[in-house]
């Protein structure tokens, strides 16, 4: 059994573990959107009705594909909460399966993809909360700390940056949404997960098509300081043929999800951050397949304004917002220290004694392992995924920032959040071994001319 199996097992095993969570309380369906929903759904009877408009709330959504998946609901179950309940389930475990796919063909890395499925999955079934952060800084710290006892001449330089990003690294993880309970429990959380699932699908079949169809970049002029070519080293290679079906699947997820949910209005974006991530790692393609997308989302923007009113609704006039909130909502994926950073100003207004207030110190470790794994990734050779997964989450959460806050609206980042946090948890290891490391030896003094060498003219 391979690698792959292996992590796949892990997968399998989370997705099982959330179908088991499901729920299948008759309130479910007592929900107001819900019974709304389900009502506009029996009274108008004409499944294929929901592409030429509105949709069933009448809230100006054009969102025909998720709410197919209430019309095969209420025609499988009548009315059955525990079948609504399953196939939000199936729905949250789809999207876990399908990041392990996606992550497998971004990074070909077998650990990277097990790992990120597995705690997004776990995201869905635990609250993430402080127990979190300090199962993680224990695992983290505790090497460097171990090397404050074992050698006597330790840079204190190394551990200091070891513990800042490992604090950094804990701080993503608690600054996850809670997910089960408006994804899992929540019928209406569908919209969000259902769209989820198709980009997620969008984005693994257009790695694979580009890591099938795009030559590899041949290697700079080899020059004396080069490090020996291994066999994992990448070479050159020419394109194979194009696999046009995996492109066309991805076009085709891609409809998909905008048909299901208005977040996926992003997804160009996304794809074309794949696309960017992988040429900088060697494989060059030409960006037409990206024009393609961008195309297609031009399409889906006409369609939607003949077919859904253009004003806003009751509805989104109460869901907009502006001010200080958007900002501190963005901030938590653009800088995930800036809500921090507010914070430290309020608690700075009282001036000196602020420095007895522990937060104040808090809040600088968090501003410092900003720093310290921002400076990491970009000097990591994994640096195009580190940058690609950050990105991805700011620009799926985009749109959001300027709604009043709702769980659901974290979903699709977060899934790229989790590959964030699994690719940091790396590399704050590796600042933790160099901490542990022993201290470098200095090599004696070499003689000029060395001992026994022929004499130089």
């Amino acid at each position: 059994m391979n690698r792959w199996s292996l992590w796949g097992l892990g997968v399998l095993a989370v997705c099982v573990a959330i179908l088991m969570s499901r729920s299948g309380h008759p309130g479910m369906l007592a929900d107001s959107d819900t019974a709304v929903l389900l009502d506009a759904i029996k009274d108008r009877s004409q499944p294929l009705s929901w592409f030429g408009g509105d949709w069933p709330l009448g809230n100006h959504f054009y969102r025909p594909v998720s709410t197919l998946l209430f019309e095969l609901d209420a025609a499988l179950y009548k009315g059955q909460a525990w079948g609504f309940g399953l196939t939000n389930a199936l729905l949250a475990a789809g999207c876990v399966a399908s990041l392990f796919w996606f992550v497998k063909e971004w990074t070909e890395l077998p650990w990277a993809a097990g790992l990120s499925a597995i705690l997004f999955g776990l995201w869905h079934l635990v609250p993430p909360g402080l127990w979190w952060v300090g199962a993680l800084a224990a695992v983290i710290t505790v090497l460097p700390l171990l090397g404050l006892l074992r050698w006597k001449k330790r840079p204190w330089g190394r551990v200091t940056v070891a513990f800042v990003g490992a604090v950094f690294v804990a701080s993503q993880v608690e600054s996850v949404v809670p997910l089960g309970g408006r994804i899992v429990g929540w019928l209406p959380g569908r919209t969000a997960s259902s769209m989820t699932l198709f980009a997620l699908i969008a984005l693994a079949a257009y790695a694979r098509f580009l890591r099938q169809s795009s030559p590899l970049a041949p290697p700079s002029a080899p020059t004396a300081l080069d490090v020996p070519l291994t066999k994992s080293a990448p070479r050159a290679r020419p394109a194979s043929s194009p696999s046009w079906y995996w492109l066309g699947l991805s076009l085709a997820a891609t409809s998909l999800a905008l048909g299901c949910y208005e977040q996926a209005v992003m997804l160009p974006l996304l794809l074309a951050c794949v696309h960017g991530s992988l040429w900088f790692r060697g494989l060059r393609h030409p960006v037409a397949p990206v024009i393609a997308f961008f195309g297609l989302l031009g399409a889906y923007a006409v369609l939607r304004l003949a077919l859904v009113p253009v004003e806003a609704s009751g509805y989104q006039l109460q869901q907009f917002r502006d001010g200080p909130g958007v900002i501190l909502s963005l901030s938590d994926y653009v800088l995930p220290a800036g809500g921090w950073i507010y914070r430290f100003a309020i608690i700075a207004s009282v001036g000196w004694e602020a420095v007895f207030v522990p937060e104040f110190w808090w809040i600088l470790v968090l501003v410092a392992g900003n720093g310290v794994m921002a400076w990491t990734a970009v000097k990591s050779n994994r640096a195009s995924w580190m940058v690609g997964a950050w990105a991805m989450s700011c620009l799926a959460f985009l749109p959001m920032a300027w709604l009043k806050r709702f769980e659901h609206y974290h979903y699709w980042p977060e899934v790229l959040r989790a590959v964030l946090v699994v690719l940091l948890v790396a590399e704050a290891l590796r600042l933790a071994a160099t901490a542990v490391s022993p201290p470098v030896l200095q090599a004696p003094p070499r003689p000029n001319p060395a001992p026994g060498s022929l004499p130089r003219p």
